[in-house]
């Protein structure tokens, strides 16, 4: 039988069209070796945003988007004190996140096709670990502990209002079964390392080429290739090829999600575009 012959079905269409589980918002994990172009992605996607860092000195480059306003960012977890007491750093980061989604900051920023990034997700998750251990060595029981908060906490994080963005280091690891050496994001205990990509649309493992001029050209994979963990939903039915330029604003435009006009008011650096081709 035709769909469209099926007694309700414009009033179903509209209830998911309106409905919490209906969302615009992309989550994306991107992450990589350090000084690899994790915290440029904030420069590549349009709109307004917010950066919660846990890098020291990592919003440097962002330096002319938060003079011109358009990008926000909030520091104070790169202070040394919190290092010394990463119980606190953890709750006063959850903190902060409600507050700002109590005061509707992020739907505020969704509206304006803005984002939110936490950069980087290895320190966040580093405190969180140590928030189940009262800055002890864990144990096993406390990292399995962690584990489940982190799927809860990362679950909270995909919701947000707005694009998300979580920056996070790589790290080599053995496939047991199959005795293979694979590349994946930097995360205590192998169940949470298979199970945190799964929680974001898109995961790219991105890194930086020196060209012959001496410049540096950054890249995105979008896909696994049995080495790095990769995935997109935004390029779904082969709309992005394995490598593409690390820029989130022109990936969004290419998978339809964002128009050109939306992109290039969007106040983000432009694509270096290759000549002769």
């Amino acid at each position: 039988m035709p769909f469209e012959k099926i007694n309700g079905l414009d009033e179903v269409r509209a209830h998911y069209a309106t409905s919490s589980q209906a969302s615009n918002f992309y989550s994306f994990f991107i992450y990589g070796e350090g000084g690899a172009g994790k915290s440029r992605s904030a420069l590549t996607i349009p709109g307004p945003g917010h950066v919660i860092s846990f890098d020291p000195g990592g919003t440097k480059v962002l330096k002319d988007h938060i003079d011109s306003g358009r990008i926000t960012v909030d520091t104070r977890f790169e202070d040394p004190k919190y290092k010394g007491n990463a119980k606190d750093c953890f709750h006063a980061f959850m903190d902060e996140y409600n507050r700002l989604t109590d005061k509707g900051v992020f739907k505020q920023l969704g509206d304006a096709g803005g984002w939110f990034m936490v950069d980087s997700g290895t320190f966040l998750l580093e405190a969180l670990l140590k928030s189940c251990t009262r800055g002890e060595v864990p144990t096993l029981p406390e990292y399995n502990k962690m584990g489940i908060l982190a799927i809860e906490m990362i679950g909270i994080l995909a919701r947000t209002k707005c694009n998300l963005i979580l920056t996070g280091h790589v790290e080599l690891y053995k496939d047991d079964e199959r005795g293979k050496i694979h590349a994946g994001i930097l995360v205590s205990g192998k169940k949470l390392k298979v199970k945190l990509p799964l929680l974001f649309d898109e995961v790219y493992y991105v890194e930086g080429k020196e060209e012959n001029s001496g410049s540096v050209t950054y890249t995105y994979q979008t896909a696994n290739n049995g080495f790095y963990q990769a995935r997109t939903r935004m390029g779904r039915e082969g709309l992005f090829k394995l490598r593409e330029p690390a820029h989130i604003g022109e990936l969004m435009l290419k998978a339809h999600v964002i128009d050109k006009i939306t992109l290039e008011k969007g106040g983000c650096v432009k694509l270096k575009r290759e000549t002769g081709k």
